[in-house]
């Protein structure tokens, strides 16, 4: 496991999110592949119109919203998320979101275990 480190996500680039079907969406992996075995985490930007497309991970996810807003299907249901608001979906349940603004939403994305 790696000693305590510091991040700066200005140092960090944009990354397209790996899946192809997530249109308008970048990444910034802050604890990197391997890093961690028990958590990774992302900055997520969304642009206007982007989406994350609905979909289940094998571990669970807990994200925040740190600005802008999205709509985000949760349990089957759509909930307009807000700076602030955050996100527990467990391993299994499909979630996704798009966002409808004008502006960029960027939110901090937690995986546990990592995946």
């Amino acid at each position: 496991m790696a000693s305590t480190v510091v991040f700066s996500p200005e140092e960090l680039s944009w990354q397209p999110h790996p899946s192809k079907a997530n249109v308008g969406v970048f990444v910034k992996p802050l604890l990197a592949d391997g890093m961690d075995p028990y958590l990774r985490t992302l900055l997520v930007k969304v642009e206007p119109g982007g989406q994350i497309v609905p979909h289940t991970h094998t571990t669970l996810e807990f994200f925040v919203v740190l600005q802008g807003e999205a709509v985000a299907l949760v349990n089957g249901s759509e909930v307009k998320l807000t700076a602030g608001m955050s996100v527990y979906a467990p391993p299994g349940d499909e979630h996704g979101l798009r966002n409808e603004a004008t502006e960029p939403m960027l939110l901090l994305a937690c995986f546990a275990p990592a995946e």
